[in-house]
């Protein structure tokens, strides 16, 4: 990817005390890493923590990236951990979770034309299939979000998600099983 070089030039360039590279880093990512972790929390305002800490975490710990690895991988990493972090920090936010009392997506809504215009078919299968992400736990959102919405590879997955590549191909089929198993009756109307 063109991105991923780029990447990894700024970040050679963040190991080298140049804090402009980090402000192009940023501009680069940001959109990208506030939709992953919006994706996997559902929470705006966490999801707008999380993209901060992880770019804070960026420049603390750019040392620590090794050149040759993935650098959008390794971005990304730092970005589930920070959103995994500041989601243990707070107490009892998946309370908050299933009273609904977040903001899911706000960023990626229609306009109010669009609105008028979107069918009620539409907008009950779009929330048929919200309704089966969030009841997934976090790190299986993390996983579809990375597939499907970032179109990452396993090979990137696992690394972004530091588990094994046969554990993440068991449980992506599981979720294909899961999600197409609650989604199937909607496909008969």
């Amino acid at each position: 990817m063109e991105t991923s070089s780029e990447a990894e030039r700024l970040l050679r360039r963040c190991q080298q005390g140049d804090e402009s590279a980090l402000g192009d880093l940023m501009q680069l990512y940001q959109t990208r890493v506030f939709q992953f972790t919006l994706r996997v929390s559902g929470d705006a305002s966490l999801a707008e923590e999380a993209t901060v800490d992880c770019f804070y975490r960026v420049w603390n710990k750019c040392r620590q990236h090794r050149t040759g690895a993935d650098a959008e991988a390794w971005i990304f990493r730092i970005a589930h951990r920070a959103l995994l972090d500041l989601a243990r920090g707070r107490q009892r936010w998946w309370k908050r979770l299933l009273a609904g009392s977040r903001n899911t997506e706000h960023d990626q809504q229609p306009g109010p034309l669009e609105v008028m215009l979107e069918t009620e078919t539409q907008q009950r299968r779009v929330g048929q299939v919200n309704a089966a992400l969030q009841g997934l736990r976090e790190e299986d959102r993390a996983l579809v979000h990375l597939y499907y919405y970032e179109g990452r590879t396993l090979a990137e997955i696992v690394t972004i998600l530091d588990t094994s590549r046969d554990a993440m191909k068991m449980r992506l089929s599981r979720l294909r099983r899961r999600l197409a198993k609650q989604l199937e009756p909607e496909n008969d109307q």
